[in-house]
């Protein structure tokens, strides 16, 4: 993959994703077009000449809101899906060139940024030969019912989104944040640990609340005018971006408060409520993946320890249980593999 786009997959995670979560590889386009069809919805392929560029790459990693696929065929085609009903389909092209048609309306799919596939309207997608991208399946019900928590009440349909690709996968974004903490998270034959269902829900979480705040949809008007039910949503927001701006520094339960503007009981109300976890947790949550980001990006020079005492760890057993919590292997194991 010479030509990675401004999402910039980190090279770890995107040979671990790609690599270790295959849905379908190979020339054969009939057992390409079955498999993703079981996991997404029947469709058609039409491929433009019958010898391929590459052979088909197909990826998929599965949570509970969210799947987030690779997908790379290999050569010119069409793809005609049958109706989404029971989810969204967030595609971000990574290369290469695809335009989206739906009824009346043919948009082009834009390298780096997001554009949501409705839900139970028709589409029709064209990609050229050197096109690569990441797709994110969101179960329709889960958006319906997070955006009726803040709005605060019953909604008789769930939104419809622009079609037209959006500038939300930026180096900074909560959506880019959310779909690379997803694909860090190993898969065992198992499933998620406990910690790592935790993990997961958060950035799940964050994805969501990105897709619905950050994309526009026939309820961004109510959703902007701040028709919520509650101030939590708010203000476990402004502890999170306080959370962000002192992560390396001393951080209490008063400060959070305070920063959020709501007393602590609120405050761990909102962050059990809508981010599953308590507002220290969510602290720690932060600080064990600044280690694991430095981890993935270690010299010879970087140890365990020096980075774990760093972000606050000072016991370093119990930091190392809870990392393999977290990751599903030992940060000695992340290192390892970084150096590699």
């Amino acid at each position: 993959m010479s030509q990675i786009d401004r999402f910039q997959l980190p090279q770890i995670v995107r040979n671990d994703f790609i690599s270790g979560n295959v849905l379908v590889e190979g020339n054969d386009l009939e057992l390409a077009r079955s498999a993703v069809s079981d996991v997404f919805v029947n469709h058609r392929l039409r491929a433009a000449k019958p010898q391929p560029l590459r052979p088909v790459q197909v990826s998929y990693k599965r949570f509970d809101a969210l799947a987030v696929s690779y997908f790379d065929y290999g050569r010119e085609l069409e793809v005609e899906p049958d109706l989404f009903e029971d989810f969204y389909l967030v595609q971000i092209p990574l290369q290469g060139h695809s335009t989206t048609r739906c009824g009346s309306t043919t948009v082009d799919n834009i390298v780096g940024m997001a554009s949501v596939l409705p839900a139970q309207r028709k589409v029709a997608i064209h990609m050229s030969q050197d096109a690569r991208k990441l797709l994110v399946q969101v179960d329709r019900r889960k958006v319906t019912q997070k955006l009726e928590a803040y709005l605060g009440h019953q909604l008789t349909r769930s939104p419809d989104f622009n079609l037209s690709a959006h500038d939300v996968v930026g180096l900074n974004s909560p959506m880019r944040h959310a779909i690379l903490g997803l694909l860090s998270i190993p898969f065992e034959s198992a499933g998620l640990t406990q910690g790592q269902r935790m993990i997961s829900s958060a950035f799940e979480d964050a994805f969501l609340h990105s897709l619905l705040f950050d994309i526009e949809s026939d309820m961004s008007p109510a959703i902007h005018a701040g028709a919520m039910s509650s101030a939590c949503p708010k203000a476990v927001r402004r502890a999170e971006e306080y959370i962000e701006a002192n992560l390396a520094e001393t951080i209490c339960i008063e400060d959070l408060a305070r920063a959020a503007g709501v007393s602590e009981r609120s405050l761990f109300d909102g962050f059990n409520r809508f981010r599953d976890m308590t507002p220290m947790r969510y602290v720690k949550f932060r600080r064990v993946h600044k280690v694991r980001e430095q981890l993935e990006n270690a010299d010879e020079s970087t140890s365990v320890s020096s980075v774990a005492f760093d972000w606050g760890f000072n016991h370093l057993g119990r930091f190392a249980k809870d990392y393999a919590n977290s990751f599903g292997e030992k940060p000695s194991d992340t290192l390892h593999r970084s150096r590699k």
